[in-house]
């Protein structure tokens, strides 16, 4: 776990720092929305080749999930940042690093999702960001906006 810092342009230099070390494999970064999906993916694209980015959420068309699903399981998307929509038939053995930018939405969905690293049995890493302002969204999230 890494306090996650509040200032944007430091958070993603974090990000960036964990993902520069990853010398081989992929990478899945989970965030809380799809804003939050869509600037981390565009940061990601503005500081790597944008090829080596996907995005994967919700709201795309099921043929964009669907592509970008492929082109992570060959290989040519290294980083795919998506919400907990991702998952579900993944079974690439070579994910080496998860990061998730605030808590899971659930302890069953943290376990599913850090389980999807390593899987050929070589080191893996998962790092989870917080802020005490992630539990106030989470909570908005499970309770559909009717937190207060």
């Amino acid at each position: 776990m890494k306090s996650k810092p509040a200032n944007y342009e430091k958070f993603i230099a974090q990000i960036f720092e964990i993902l520069d070390k990853m010398v081989t494999g992929c990478s899945i970064i989970y965030t809380i929305s799809i804003p939050e999906c869509m600037k981390i993916a565009q940061s990601l694209k503005d500081h790597y080749d944008n090829s080596m980015v996907g995005i994967y959420h919700g709201q795309m068309l099921s043929k964009n999930k669907k592509t970008n699903s492929q082109l992570f399981k060959m290989g040519i998307i290294k980083f795919m940042i998506t919400t907990n929509a991702f998952g579900i038939g993944i079974n690439i053995s070579n994910v080496r690093v998860i990061i998730h930018t605030s808590f899971s939405l659930s302890l069953n969905n943290y376990v599913q999702e850090i389980g999807r690293a390593g899987r050929d049995g070589n080191l893996a890493h998962s790092v989870v960001f917080y802020m005490k302002g992630d539990i106030r969204s989470l909570l908005i999230i499970l309770t559909s906006g009717r937190a207060r």
